[in-house]
């Protein structure tokens, strides 16, 4: 019997071994998980049966073991991976699990791709010292949940506390590590993402900054650093407590998004602080929007423009919720948010003498849009507390402004609602920010409206949203929608009745009020639908001729159009790309990039070339304007061509005779003016940053001297130049740096190389300005960044060349004026620009104590420079009156 047990033992002996055996080659890690290799969790949490791990890790070995077989190359795909205690990594540093890999970079790169179930258990200790995209996990597609992450990563680039680059979810996770970077791409939850991402239900504890160790490093947020162009997610049920500390582009949520992201539902306490070599955006919740939407969002963080560096400090912009929407896409909103938190600068460390020392523009909920004047953000139910911006009344003297100069009119007055605290606090404020917000009755936020998951409501109530009262173009016609609110996926019926006699519906549009477009499609019953996206909706019915259609004729498009514009022809009568039947109705749709400031669209002139079959005609053809940069007219019986009517801002020159004078005017040039005076094809060298040459071509310039020349003012030793833009902004350059100084074109500047340099005096260009890419390639690619504006062109010096001085900043565009400050005259009291018995009596009741003389006039005024002005100054300006000196 006892032989028999023991046989039966060795059997299951030999057994167990063959599964151990099978289960160390089929994963690289099973031999360490062999302590926890059968604790399969299925436990009932009360609410939900979680499902069985297929891996659960309980110690710093197995976490690190884990990592290791994903760095592998094994992504843990469909498969659960469950925390089973609580694991503190102190003693090691950690290498992250999953690596990001660049398309130029020959490693591999290796993503986690299951699901981490963190079963409410903390990882501690968690210690990275140095690298480029360090976390807890360095790649994850996957799912990340239920986690809580302490300790302290630095590194270089793409740094953060839980995932260095994310391309999956992460839910219910805190972070309270510290990050700190010396370069870009830095925050709490993720650092940098890839593709589609999620990131809800989070909070970031931890301190977050980063260097001045390259002057373009940034973005950081404490949900995450970037997300860029093309990439798309949501953020959502998100909070940021923790305090960030960087340089660029920094916010509480998310310090740059470029892509489609959606931020709801999330806050900000906060505080974020920004410093600048070059730029800083500064926002409550983004830094940076150029797309995506923020809805449902507050803002209580003290947002700070810190000290500025002393060779060159300007800051962008600062807003409560957003600081900067410079270039953004259409359908970028901010709905529904307010901002309490204190907004202010120290900029002592600025230097008023330096034209590249300025805060540029300011906001209460955005700061602004450094490419254009026009505020296009949409923009609904946005509140900000009284006296949060004291700077904005009075106007803080220590402050230098120059997109907002006398009365400071803030970015985005127009837009948003002020209100006192008490106001915050009430009903009305409450009931207009929606259905995400309720209030503070657990007195967790001061008594301010605070959001439904703060107090655990997980269900919120259904909200509605309205359809505007819709529009009709090209006709008259009676239209209904039906309902009229709709909550988020509902379908909206449009009927459209009553249309006028000849016309028929071309097209219904309709569009939420970011811009964005909602699909539309035709029923059989002659209606139209659409799903209410979650936003406000306008609808618009085009009406055309209905026609039956006839001989076609051609429709010739402009010619010789700038980049800038983009035009479209359509039309239910359209025979071919170029030809239209008589009597249809023809579209046209033009649309200008954003960006041209100094160019706009008046209208289109259609002009019937042919009758019929022969004949030469020159018959205008009515147009009627629909809506802007949209156009319609009825195609005659014949041949027609159409232009565009643009107009182009114009460029003033001004002499200023002395400082306190005012400038004088002393021309004005249309565009056709500045072609006349032009010369073409010239090439210019600069750095773009402190690594990227560049080399640019001005298919037309003026030269400066040209232009001066021919309004009759000139550019001598001890005068300064201003160049002033549409945009305000307004640098000035000395005669002793400008032309004093020899500058160059540097045609090697691409290879490094200082041969075959060429003399370069200043030009404004007129067309587009083609650069060159820094790798040489493509040498005149049909991209350039004047947007068919002028831009004050000039060389390089040997030093700037030498110390890759970037240029960039100083290469001011969108001119619109070119002012000659003369050199004070010595003895010119008054600022007229000369010396007269005037400018004495004035001395002499200084002297005598009747009069005060500025410091400006105190300068002019000390003939001998004594730093004094006395009797005998008085005497050798008398002399040189006089003409004996």
């Amino acid at each position: 019997m006892n032989g028999m047990l023991h046989s039966r033992n060795s059997v299951l002996r030999i057994l167990l071994v063959l599964v151990l055996t099978l289960c160390i080659i089929a994963s690289p890690i099973a031999a360490v998980f062999t302590a926890v290799g059968g604790n399969v969790y299925a436990e009932n949490t009360g609410t939900t049966v979680k499902p069985p791990a297929d891996l659960t890790i309980s110690t710093a070995a197995e976490l690190s073991a884990f990592a290791q077989a994903v760095n592998a190359g094994d992504d843990f795909s469909d498969k659960i991976v469950r925390l089973g205690a609580d694991i503190d990594l102190a003693g090691a540093t950690w290498t992250p699990i999953g690596r990001f890999a660049p398309i130029d970079n020959p490693v591999p790169a290796h993503a986690f791709a299951g699901t981490f179930d963190g079963d409410g258990r903390t990882i501690s200790g968690l210690s990275i010292t140095s690298g480029d995209s360090v976390a807890l996990f360095g790649y994850l597609t996957g799912e990340l949940s239920d986690l809580t992450v302490e300790g302290s990563v630095s590194g270089g680039e793409t740094v953060a506390g839980v995932v260095a680059v994310l391309a999956g979810a992460v839910r219910g996770v805190t972070n309270r590590v510290r990050v700190f970077a010396t370069g870009s791409y830095v925050g709490g939850i993720a650092a940098d993402a890839a593709g589609t991402f999620l990131i809800a239900d989070c909070i970031n504890e931890g301190e977050i900054g980063n260097s001045s160790d390259t002057k373009s490093s940034g973005k950081l947020g404490g949900m995450i650093g970037r997300a860029d162009t093309g990439t798309s997610g949501v953020i959502e049920r998100c909070a940021n407590t923790a305090d960030i500390t960087g340089y660029q582009y920094l916010a509480g949520i998310a310090g740059g998004i470029f892509g489609e992201v959606s931020v709801r539902t999330s806050y900000n306490t906060g505080k974020i602080e920004g410093k600048s070599f070059g730029k800083v955006y500064l926002g409550g919740i983004v830094g940076k929007l150029e797309g995506g939407t923020i809805d449902s969002c507050y803002n209580r963080g003290e947002i700070y423009g810190n000290r500025i560096d002393q060779s060159m400090g300007h800051i962008r912009a600062i807003g409560g919720i957003v600081g900067c929407e410079e270039n953004h896409t259409v359908g970028t909103a901010i709905t529904n948010v307010y901002q309490t938190g204190l907004i202010w600068f120290n900029a002592t460390g600025m230097n008023p003498a330096l034209d590249n020392h300025y805060i540029m523009m300011t906001g209460h909920i955005s700061g602004g849009n450094s490419s254009t004047d026009v505020n296009t953000m949409t923009y609904e139910n946005c509140f900000y507390e009284a006296g949060c911006y004291p700077q904005a009344e009075p106007l803080h003297p220590d402050y230098i402004f120059f997109r907002h100069e006398g009365g400071l009119s803030i970015w985005d007055t127009p837009y948003v609602t002020p209100a006192t605290t008490d106001e915050l606090r009430g009903a009305e404020i409450l009931a207009d920010l929606g259905a995400e917000f309720e209030a503070d009755s657990e007195n967790l936020n001061d008594g301010f409206p605070v959001l439904l998951w703060q107090n655990g409501v997980t269900d919120a109530p259904i909200r509605y949203y309205d359809v505007l009262s819709p529009i009709v173009l090209g006709g008259n016609a009676s239209v209904v929608c039906s309902p009229t609110q709709a909550e988020e996926g509902e379908t909206v019926s449009v009927q459209a009745d009553s249309i006028e006699t000849g016309k028929r519906i071309y097209r219904v549009i309709a569009t939420d009020v970011a811009g964005s477009a909602v699909a539309v499609a035709p029923q059989q019953d002659g209606s139209y639908a659409f799903t209410m996206p979650g936003r406000n909706v306008r609808v618009e019915v085009i009406l055309e001729n209905d026609t039956a259609g006839g001989a076609s004729y051609t429709l010739t498009m402009p010619d010789g159009l700038d980049g800038i514009w983009t035009v479209l022809t359509e039309s239910s009568g359209a025979a071919s790309a170029t030809a239209y039947a008589a009597g249809s109705t023809v579209f046209v749709n033009v649309q200008k990039q954003p960006e041209a400031l100094s160019s706009g669209l008046l209208g289109i002139s259609v002009v019937q070339t042919s009758v019929g079959e022969g004949g030469d005609g020159s018959t205008e053809v009515l147009v009627a304007t629909l809506k802007e940069g949209l156009y319609a007219f009825t195609m005659p019986a014949g041949n027609a061509a159409f232009t565009l009517n643009i107009s182009y801002a114009p460029l003033s020159v001004f002499v200023q005779r002395g400082a306190s004078q005012v400038p004088q005017a002393l021309k004005t040039y249309s565009r056709q003016e500045m072609e006349v005076i032009s010369e073409n094809g010239i090439y210019y060298s600069g750095w773009s940053s402190e690594t990227d040459p560049m080399i640019g071509r001005a298919d037309t310039a003026v030269p400066l001297a040209t232009l001066l020349a021919d309004a009759g003012v000139t550019f001598a030793p001890g005068d300064i130049l201003k160049i002033g833009s549409i945009d305000g902004m307004s640098l000035s350059y000395t005669y002793a740096d400008l032309i004093g100084t020899p500058r160059y074109y540097y045609p090697g500047l691409l290879e490094g190389s200082a041969a075959d340099r060429t003399p370069f005096e200043p030009i404004l260009t007129i067309c587009q300005n083609v650069i060159l890419g820094s790798d040489g390639t493509g040498s005149e690619p049909p991209a350039g960044d004047t947007q068919n504006a002028y831009r004050f062109i000039f060389g390089q010096s040997e030093r700037d060349f030498t110390n890759h001085t970037k240029v960039v900043d100083r290469l001011v565009k969108y001119v619109t004026s070119v002012t000659v400050v003369k050199a004070a005259v010595s003895g010119d009291i008054d600022g007229d620009g000369t010396l007269t018995v005037f400018d004495l009596v004035i001395l002499l009741r200084s002297i005598v104590g009747l009069e005060t003389l500025t410091d400006a006039q105190r300068l002019v005024a000390d003939a001998d420079g004594d730093n004094a002005v006395t009797v005998f100054d008085v005497v050798l300006h008398m002399r040189r009156l006089v003409g004996l000196d």
